[in-house]
């Protein structure tokens, strides 16, 4: 279980940082807060930067969507925010706020020491999901993409993305049939 530190709990309640002071006061100091997305004042979606060290879900190598194959071979990663996930796994259910993260690296095969295998190499792009049904009312979802240093992105078009996660996407428009982690 993620705990959030007491004082981090105390700042919360004491600057606002609940939108219901009901829901402040049954906050219990070891409950976790839940990390919800961040936009800027035009309305572009902040990037988390922490979210290495989020919930790792799974991995892939080649996964595609696409007819057309990856010019090499590429490691995807997906990663969650930690409170999400712990909702997910009480409920069944993603809660609104929901953020994942998918990393794509190019696969190396060639460092010493290794003598064979397959790594994560170079990082590509870097992608996140979000469940805000107060931006995305129609889909509920968004998607968005940052590339390696984008600090801020728009939504994707729906068809880019939204159109397959509602087609295919096990749960809620969630690919949680590639995730050990969320069955």
């Amino acid at each position: 279980m993620h705990r959030t530190p007491l004082a981090l709990v105390v700042a919360s309640v004491v600057f606002g940082c609940f939108s219901d002071p009901e829901a402040a006061s049954e906050e219990s100091p070891g409950d976790p807060i839940p990390r919800m997305p961040a936009y800027t004042a035009d309305g572009a979606f902040v990037r988390v930067e922490d979210w290495p060290d989020w919930v790792f879900l799974g991995s892939s190598i080649n996964l595609n969507y696409s007819q057309v194959p990856p010019t090499g071979d590429l490691l995807s990663t997906v990663f969650m925010e930690p409170t999400a996930l712990d909702h997910f796994e009480a409920t069944g259910e993603f809660r609104e706020g929901t953020m994942t993260v998918l990393a794509v690296y190019e696969v190396e095969t060639d460092a010493p020491p290794a003598q064979s295998g397959l790594f994560a190499g170079r990082l590509l792009d870097v992608e996140m999901s979000v469940k805000d049904s107060s931006r995305q009312p129609e889909t509920r979802w968004a998607f968005y993409s940052f590339g390696l240093d984008g600090t801020t992105a728009r939504a994707l078009p729906a068809a880019n993305c939204f159109a397959c996660h509602d087609d295919h996407a096990e749960t809620d428009h969630v690919f949680t049939q590639f995730y050990p982690r969320v069955p």
